[in-house]
């Protein structure tokens, strides 16, 4: 089971909504800047640690190949969280 490692973020894997959960990303500078935003001093990162798709703005992703299917959202390489 997965879920959200952002401060205060109770969300949690759920089949049933449209939320995804997106690793963090190995990029050094760019990982740095997730874990800044995660906002949590006494947060210990582990290889299973998650964002939910609710800290990220519409932009972030990567549209579909193909239009009106939804699929698995993917992040872009260069998305950082901003939604908290």
């Amino acid at each position: 089971m997965s879920n959200c490692c952002a401060f205060g973020c109770r969300n949690k894997y759920d089949k049933n909504t449209d939320r995804t959960f997106h690793r963090l990303p190995k990029d050094p500078t760019l990982r740095k800047q997730w874990i800044g935003r995660i906002c949590r001093a006494d947060w210990c990162l582990k290889e299973s640690s998650v964002l939910c798709s609710d800290h990220f703005m519409a932009q972030s992703f990567i549209k579909p190949a193909i239009p009106g299917f939804f699929g698995l959202r993917r992040l872009k390489p260069d998305a950082v969280p901003t939604v908290f």
